[in-house]
């Protein structure tokens, strides 16, 4: 049970940095500082920074971050074991 809760959070994370990264525009800083709303991002303020903070730190890579997340949640959920 907690394992496939783990895969759910993994697969949410994956598909929101996802849609945030594949979004993420430099201009939307700007508006965000002026109050208001970005027009690119689709997730939002939250999703410019967190785009933002994954780009300064892995640049280009870190497209291959969201597949990762996606990947490792998929592969967690349904395979834990009972036992009889």
């Amino acid at each position: 049970m907690g394992r496939d809760i783990a895969a759910v959070l993994l697969t949410a994370a994956g598909l929101l940095a996802a849609l945030a990264l594949l979004t993420f525009q430099a201009i939307d800083g700007q508006l965000i500082a002026r109050d208001l709303p970005p027009a690119w991002n689709l997730v939002g303020p939250f999703g410019h920074h967190l785009a933002a903070a994954i780009y300064r730190v892995l640049d280009f890579a870190a497209l291959v971050l969201p597949f990762a997340l996606v990947t490792g949640g998929y592969s967690g959920i349904g395979t834990e074991t009972t036992k009889a």
